[in-house]
């Protein structure tokens, strides 16, 4: 029932956004985003996380973003596992709305991973908690940018998951998720910032590894609230399992 209320808040926030009449500068870019998520396990119950993301722009003509993203994992049980963790991330100039020049971030987290099933097909509500402390761009009297400092923003994240199984008892199956960013302020959700929705299918390789290729249509709100980005984007992912594979947690 919390799930619910959340869902149901999250998307009367972006309903709301969508009523807005302001008026809306919307650019395209084709992208191509690759990704390994390799995990350790420590324990039953404990593992690190790390994530290396390479986003590419107008095909594969430009970069778009490079993040790091290393993690530590506790699994209450096979439904709930929480997590903090840190991202290093790097955006660069592209498209037709360019920032003035690559920006990084440092973005601290805090997740949590709730899940269930309804017969074969697996549900996963992810919410995640960022402290963002982005780069500020300053220009000088000649029109040089540079990064003054870094200035802290807030960002929530919810995603919905659905896999579905569909043939070789599980190890072809297809994925779901949308997900809604929203801006905030003291915890206090200030406004809409993007929505990722995707549809892929995996490859289990065995036990320990895992490939996906799907689509992601990303919606993105930028910062003076005119321009937009609407960019569909093909993504290949590879996950691996390392140490030792642990007993079912119940």
């Amino acid at each position: 029932m919390k799930t619910l209320r959340v869902t149901i808040f999250l998307l009367f926030a972006v309903v709301s956004w969508n009523t807005d009449a302001q008026e809306r500068i919307v650019d395209r870019s084709f992208n191509i985003w690759m990704s390994t998520n390799l995990r350790y396990n420590l324990h039953p119950r404990w593992y690190l996380n790390s994530e290396i993301h390479i986003r590419r722009a107008n095909g594969f003509s430009n970069w778009q973003q490079f993040v790091a993203r290393p993690s530590v994992h506790f699994v209450l049980s096979k439904y709930a596992d929480f997590s903090v963790g840190y991202s290093y991330i790097l955006s660069y100039p592209y498209g037709n709305q360019p920032i003035p020049l690559t920006t990084p971030e440092h973005n601290i987290w805090e997740q949590a991973i709730l899940a269930h099933k309804m017969g074969k097909v697996g549900f996963k509500h992810r919410y995640r908690f960022e402290q963002r402390f982005q780069g500020v761009r300053k220009q000088d009297g000649e029109g040089i940018y540079s990064i003054d400092g870094f200035e802290l923003a807030e960002r929530f994240r919810y995603r919905l998951t659905l896999i579905v199984p569909v043939a070789l008892e599980g190890r072809w199956f297809v994925s779901l998720f949308d997900e809604v960013f929203v801006r905030q302020s003291n915890f206090v959700p200030s406004a809409f910032d993007q929505n990722w929705a995707y549809l892929g299918v995996g490859f289990k390789l065995n036990t320990r590894g895992t490939i996906k290729l799907g689509y992601l249509d990303a919606f993105i709100r930028k910062s003076d609230g005119v321009h937009f980005e609407h960019n569909p984007t093909v993504q290949f992912s590879i996950g691996y399992k390392l140490g030792k594979l642990p007993e079912s947690v119940n």
